[in-house]
């Protein structure tokens, strides 16, 4: 079912094995986690793995069709296709703002207020369209969301030199 589905999310995060064959306790393992987030009766599957890589990626949607949702990971790249088109997660960037906004000196403060008011933006137009059919929510997106994000883009470029979290 999850491979029938016109979209998957797909995410890897450290495991630590105390007693595998030939590794050592403090080795790094991965779990990958793929699920169905926009299905009515949505799928969440673990796989174990040793590897990052993109050999597990290919394994993982050897025969899927669709939109794959994750983060910049390289290991991703690979099941870019006409068939599979891969779509970006942008939890990286928004924690990134939300950090800063905790942590940074007074000038990384002010900007990282405003550029999470852009993701406020955008979660509040997310939640008004949620219950919506997927090709309702991606006109919208591109309506409404699709602005917010060019305009954010335009705002961050114009502030490259700046580091946030730095007086």
């Amino acid at each position: 079912r999850l491979l029938a589905s016109f979209y998957v999310a797909c995410d890897e995060t450290t495991v630590q094995v105390l007693k595998e064959n030939g590794r050592k306790a403090e080795t790094k393992s991965w779990m990958w986690v793929r699920s169905t987030p926009a299905e009515e009766k949505k799928i969440v599957l673990f796989d174990y793995s040793v590897s990052r890589g993109s050999e597990v990626a290919k394994e993982l949607f050897a025969d899927y069709r669709g939109f794959i949702q994750s983060d910049g990971l390289a290991s991703y790249h690979c099941l870019e296709s006409e068939s599979t088109i891969r779509i970006g997660c942008n939890m990286h960037g928004r924690r990134r703002f939300e950090q800063a906004a905790k942590d940074g000196a007074k000038s990384g403060k002010d900007l990282a207020s405003v550029g999470m008011n852009y993701y406020q933006k955008i979660y509040a137009l997310e939640e008004d369209i949620k219950d919506k059919p997927p090709d309702e929510r991606k006109k919208i997106r591109d309506e409404m969301v699709k602005p917010i994000f060019e305009e954010m883009k335009s705002w961050s470029e114009s502030h490259r030199q700046k580091e946030i979290g730095r007086a």
